[in-house]
């Protein structure tokens, strides 16, 4: 293994060069094959900090409230898992995948990644390098979430998880034995139902009509229900035990916006 410092014309540089020379002509030598491979500057998952990584000093850091002096020079970048692969499979050099980016463009997006998943929310990954980056820094943090649990009568409520990608969030709820949830409509929200646990009636009707549907639908019945849009919808625990029931929501409630009105079913 060799460094793109060896085009440099630095001590470190000079010396891999050299050492990779002297291994060249050994391999020549003894007849042995003999790939060089220059390492770009590496990234990945448990990276020792202030060392040879950026990336695990920045994560490092972040996580630990540590501020970082940075600038604008560019970097590239190249995840670790996709060099070793191409080493074990001795694959040319040319097939690196590498990324340039800035250093303080780096560290912002490892402080936005950061300020998301504190608040258990998977940030917005819509690439390869977003992912591996952010695994990269997982590998520093805490992850272990506990969110508050919303309690009243009819049971509780606890989110699951919240996506930036799309802006979904996952719950799920408990109802009690003969309490009904709901009797409300949302203009544009997608929801999906599905019971984990218990027996549900689930009721909609299409706002301006007075037609009622209903479903009855348990945990053995390996079915999802989508609320369509303008439709009243509610669901009532009608068995004897407690009612679990897991929602995906394609939006993150907003409290200010929460696009739900209350009528009954």
């Amino acid at each position: 293994m060799s460094s793109i410092q060896e085009d440099m014309n630095n001590e470190y540089g000079n010396s891999k060069l050299e050492c990779k020379n002297l291994l060249h002509q050994y391999s020549i030598r003894s007849n042995t094959k003999f790939i060089s491979y220059k390492l770009p500057n590496l990234f990945g998952p448990f990276g020792k900090p202030n060392y040879n990584s950026v990336v695990a000093t920045f994560c490092y850091n972040v996580v630990n409230d540590i501020d970082c002096i940075v600038n604008d020079n560019a970097v590239s970048l190249c995840y670790v898992g996709d060099v070793v692969d191409i080493i074990a499979n001795l694959i040319p050099q040319e097939t690196f995948q590498t990324y340039t980016i800035s250093v303080n463009d780096l560290y912002d997006m490892l402080l936005e990644f950061h300020k998301s998943y504190l608040h258990g929310t998977i940030p917005v990954l819509d690439s390869n390098f977003k992912i591996q980056l952010f695994n990269a820094y997982r590998s520093y943090s805490n992850n272990v979430h506990k969110f508050n649990r919303h309690s009243d009568e009819r049971g509780y409520l606890i989110e699951l998880l919240k996506s930036g990608a799309n802006q979904s969030q996952v719950f799920f709820s408990t109802t009690n034995p003969g309490v009904t949830r709901g009797n409300h409509f949302h203009f544009n929200k997608i929801e999906r139902f599905c019971i984990l646990k218990g027996t549900a009636e689930i009721n909609i009707r299409k706002i301006g009509t007075n037609e009622k549907i209903s479903y009855i639908i348990n945990d053995v019945d390996d079915t999802v229900i989508d609320m369509p849009i303008l439709y009243a919808h509610n669901i009532t625990n009608i068995g004897n035990t407690e009612l679990i029931c897991v929602f995906w929501v394609n939006e993150i409630f907003d409290k200010d916006s929460p696009d739900t009105y209350f009528v009954e079913v």
